[in-house]
C-alpha cells in the first residue's frame, strides 16, 4: 500500500509540478540566472520523479502486481541461475492461495534475500527454492551445496541479510529457521500462515511443477 501511494500520490504530483515548470518555461523569457535556476529545478523534479519510482519499486516489486509471486518465483529464479551460474531447483505447487501484498512482497523479498546470499557468501554450484501449504501454512525452503554457516555467523549483528529476513518473517507473523553445518550447505526455512483463499493460478504455460533452471534455462 505504502508503494502505490508512493507511486500514485507522489509521483502523479511530481509529474504535475514538471507539467507545470515546462508550462512557464515556455511562456517565459528567462535570461541568465533565472534561466539557469529554473533548469536546476526541473533536473530536481526528475532526479526525484525517479528516486519515487526507485523507492516504491524497492518495497513492492511491480512483477508481483503484473503476474503474481508463483510467476514473480519463477522468473527471479531464472535471473539468478542466469546471472550466477548457479543451478537452481525450483518446485512449487500449481496453484497457491491469495496472499495480501504485504505476504506477497514479505516471501518474494526472503526468497530474493536469501538467493542473494547463496551468490555472496556460499560458494554454491546448486540451490534448491521449495514453496509448499499445508494446511493453512506456506511454507518457503531455499537451500543450497555450499561452504555451509558458522552458527556465530548466523547470530551475528552485522548479518544485514539474515536480520533483514528475520525482521521480515516478524512482520508477517512467521519465523525464519536457518540450519547450517560448514562444508554441508545451508538451508533456510520460512514459516507463516496464511488464509485460505482463491487460488491464485500459476501463469507459467509449463505444466509440471518441477523446475530446474540453469543459465536462465529449463532443463
Amino acid at each position: 500500500q505504502i508503494a502505490r501511494e508512493l507511486h500514485d500520490e507522489l509521483g502523479g504530483a511530481m509529474t504535475g509540478i514538471k507539467y507545470e515548470l515546462l508550462r512557464l518555461g515556455d511562456n517565459t523569457a528567462m535570461k541568465g540566472t533565472v534561466k539557469k535556476r529554473y533548469r536546476a529545478i526541473r533536473d530536481m523534479v526528475d532526479v526525484t520523479t525517479k528516486t519515487v519510482q526507485r523507492i516504491s519499486s524497492g518495497l513492492r516489486p511491480k512483477i508481483l502486481d503484473t503476474v503474481g509471486l508463483a510467476a514473480a518465483v519463477e522468473w527471479h529464479t531464472k535471473e539468478f541461475a542466469k546471472r550466477t551460474s548457479i543451478e537452481v531447483d525450483l518446485k512449487q505447487p500449481e496453484n497457491l492461495p491469495v496472499l495480501n501484498d504485504a505476504m506477497t512482497t514479505g516471501v518474494y523479498r526472503i526468497i530474493q534475500e536469501a538467493l542473494t546470499n547463496v551468490a555472496r557468501h556460499s560458494k554454491a554450484t546448486r540451490a534448491n527454492v521449495t514453496l509448499e501449504m499445508d494446511n493453512e501454512e506456506l511454507r518457503v525452503d531455499i537451500s543450497d551445496n555450499g561452504k555451509g554457516i558458522e552458527q556465530s555467523q548466523i547470530a551475528h549483528p552485522e548479518s544485514l541479510g539474515i536480520l533483514s529476513m528475520q525482521e521480515r518473517a516478524r512482520m508477517l507473523g512467521g519465523q525464519i529457521s536457518i540450519a547450517s553445518t560448514p562444508g554441508n550447505g545451508t538451508s533456510i526455512v520460512l514459516r507463516v500462515q496464511v488464509h485460505s483463499g482463491t487460488p491464485e493460478q500459476m501463469t507459467t504455460a509449463v505444466p509440471d511443477t518441477t523446475k530446474k533452471v540453469l543459465g536462465g534455462k529449463k532443463l
